[in-house]
């Protein structure tokens, strides 16, 4: 007795939708943090210091959206899937699926090596 098109399509719409709410939490932390430091960053004049560091944050911010963006467009096809049965909305929801974790797994990679990086900075200039 195996699973059905629609049963599989259900699941997937469940987990996607999960996980579209974490992760868009998750951004808007990080977000928060980066509008933070771009705030005082300013505010106590060390933006000319670590101004690579923050426009690495803010692009690790831009590109995590973009995969979230990525996760919705996939999860808005399925749903569309869901109602109208139409083959190519399955098609394009398996896509931008793919490219969501092609990208995800690098975008992870690059936080690490901005955290690291500016860690290492930062335990330098107290030095």
């Amino acid at each position: 007795m195996g699973i059905s098109t629609k049963q599989a399509v259900t699941k997937v719409l469940y987990w996607q939708q999960k996980t579209i709410i974490i992760l868009t939490f998750i951004i808007l932390v990080f977000w928060g943090l980066v509008i933070s430091d771009v705030i005082w960053g300013f505010q106590y004049d060390y933006i000319k210091t670590y101004y690579r560091s923050t426009l690495c944050y803010i692009v690790a911010c831009s590109l995590a959206t973009y995969t979230n963006y990525l996760l919705y467009k996939s999860w808005s096809s399925l749903k569309n899937y869901q109602e109208s049965e139409y083959i190519a909305d399955l098609e394009l929801a398996f896509r931008k699926q793919r490219y969501f974790w092609m990208v995800g797994p690098l975008l992870l990679l690059f936080f690490l090596v901005v955290l690291i990086g500016s860690m290492i900075f930062s335990f330098l200039a107290i030095i």
